[in-house]
């Protein structure tokens, strides 16, 4: 992951940050191509996320939340900068 400023525990760490954030933007319908197969990152550890990957709907959500989970040392279990992000961009788009 990007300078983040911190230091991740181990690989195992950011494979798992990683699978949940693609498993989070999977399951948000915010991807153009599948990013997991059978819960594992298609690539590996050569896994790489890129704009045209993601839906319009998911660069927003990027933009929005990546930030501060970022911030949070980007915690598997904790996605919820990424999910207000989505609420507040899904809601957006109902006015």
């Amino acid at each position: 992951m990007r300078d983040a400023k911190f230091v991740a525990e181990d690989s195992a760490t950011i494979m798992a940050s990683l699978v949940a954030l693609a498993q989070f933007l999977e399951a948000h319908s915010l991807t153009t191509r599948r990013l997991l197969e059978r819960g594992e990152l298609i690539g590996g550890r050569e896994f790489v996320l890129r704009s045209p990957d993601l839906t319009q709907k998911g660069i927003a959500v990027i933009r929005a939340g990546f930030g501060a989970w970022e911030k949070k040392g980007c915690p598997a279990r904790d996605l919820r900068p990424l999910e207000r992000a989505y609420k507040k961009i899904v809601s957006g788009e109902r006015c």
